[in-house]
């Protein structure tokens, strides 16, 4: 091959060649005539020299990989470190370009040498180490933040099995398409970003200390509700029930959230884990305010545990509360109305399908939600307290009987069709 066809493979000029033969880069033979013969390997020689070149190696760096190909790999690792540094200076240009910005040379003279300062201190390794930390997704919080997105496709498809009805899909439709688009998002950016090298959480551990933490939250509501039963109910109580939904919200993200900073706090610092440092710097303030924590936790248990109203056999009720730890009562005549009707709305697969609301001059109460003291059936206990208040003849206000809304069994949709009508067994 002659070095006309040779400079066409590779991109190099004829005097490149010659150079780099010259100086011991590359061995060609001659023919007969003495004149050079270059080959395949002289091509794929000289593109692998023009490659390193790239790099900036050296000529003598060059020749040493050639001579001794096991110094490619000390080399790659070279050109690593060395591009790592040249992005960390780039990055340190750019923040100090931001900050001199917009100022004269005479101002930035004045302040250079507490920018120089904190530049050192600042931009140091750890701060570029902690950037890529933070540039690389966790599989964990991708995970959950799918799951926050699923809902209103997981919505449509139990609408399309007849698991859910929902009542007005052009609604739902458009939030289940942008969801689509979030989860993509989501998905894409974590697979983009991601790097292999760092080290995240532990995707299976996470999740075992997640259902940890619900199965303490359903101990700890079950261990509530039967203090509750234990301390405000006897033998003349029927049902009680909560006195504020919004309340029970509290104290449930109260205690998971409590419960997730112990065990994440905990394992950010046995692990090292910075997907978890968030919890680790909240486990260090409620340390630090230890007396203040468990101060408020014992004012929220003691609100959840007193916010109760225990309706009686003969459907009268005593409510508690935080600063009415023994209750006051009212019979059924002070119950000025009950309000009953189907639930409707884009949000009522949240809620129940049925409410029947109790009215006092002082407090309103859905009792659906109700535990029950009595082995029955369920719901059962609102078509016996029907029954009682019509016998007192409360007033009683239907909002919604369309019974479409009620995408329970049938067995509930036909007491809660009774109650609307009047006719309570």
């Amino acid at each position: 091959m002659k070095i006309q066809e040779v400079s066409r493979y590779t991109g190099l000029s004829d005097k490149t060649i010659r150079y780099y033969e010259s100086q011991g880069l590359i061995h060609v033979d001659r023919d007969d005539n003495h004149y050079r013969n270059y080959s395949h390997d002289n091509v794929r020689e000289l593109n692998m020299i023009r490659l390193m070149r790239y790099f900036s190696f050296s000529l003598n760096e060059i020749k040493d990989v050639i001579e001794n190909p096991s110094q490619w790999i000390v080399m790659v690792q070279q050109i690593e470190t060395m591009l790592k540094q040249e992005k960390q200076m780039n990055d340190k240009k750019e923040i100090l370009l931001d900050v001199i910005k917009g100022k004269d040379y005479a101002e930035v003279a004045e302040e250079s040498f507490e920018l120089l300062e904190e530049l050192d201190d600042f931009l140091d390794e750890e701060f570029f180490e902690e950037i890529e930390y933070l540039k690389s997704p966790s599989l964990l919080y991708t995970i959950l933040i799918t799951l926050l997105y699923s809902g209103p496709v997981m919505g449509l498809f139990f609408n399309a099995f007849g698991l859910m009805d929902f009542l007005d899909l052009r609604v739902v439709v458009p939030f289940a398409l942008l969801s689509t688009v979030g989860i993509t998002l989501t998905w894409s950016t974590y697979f983009k970003n991601r790097n292999k090298d760092l080290k995240r959480s532990n995707t299976l551990i996470s999740f075992l200390l997640i259902i940890l933490s619900l199965a303490l939250l359903f101990l700890t509501l079950f261990a509530m509700t039967f203090l509750q039963e234990r301390l405000f109910t006897n033998s003349e109580s029927y049902i009680f029930v909560m006195n504020s939904k919004l309340l029970g919200y509290v104290f449930l993200v109260s205690v998971i959230g409590e419960i997730m900073v112990l065990f994440f706090g905990l394992r950010k610092r046995l692990t090292g884990d910075k997907d978890f440092e968030i919890f680790e710097d909240l486990l260090g303030l409620m340390k630090k305010y230890r007396a203040i924590f468990v101060v408020v936790n014992a004012l929220l248990f003691y609100t959840f545990l007193t916010s109760v109203t225990i309706l009686k056999n003969d459907g009268s009720l005593v409510r508690f509360g935080p600063l009415n730890p023994k209750g006051t009562a009212y019979n059924v005549n002070e119950i000025n109305e009950i309000v009953v009707g189907y639930n409707k709305g884009f949000f009522k697969q949240y809620k129940n399908d049925f409410s029947m609301v109790l009215h006092t001059d002082d407090f309103r109460l859905d009792i659906v939600e109700a535990n029950t003291l009595e082995e029955a059936p369920t719901y059962s206990e609102l078509e016996r307290l029907d029954t009682i208040y019509r016998k007192h003849q409360i007033k009683k206000t239907v909002e919604n009987n369309n019974k479409k809304y009620c995408t329970y069994d049938k067995q509930y949709c036909d007491l809660f069709e009774r109650i609307i009508k009047g006719e309570s067994r």
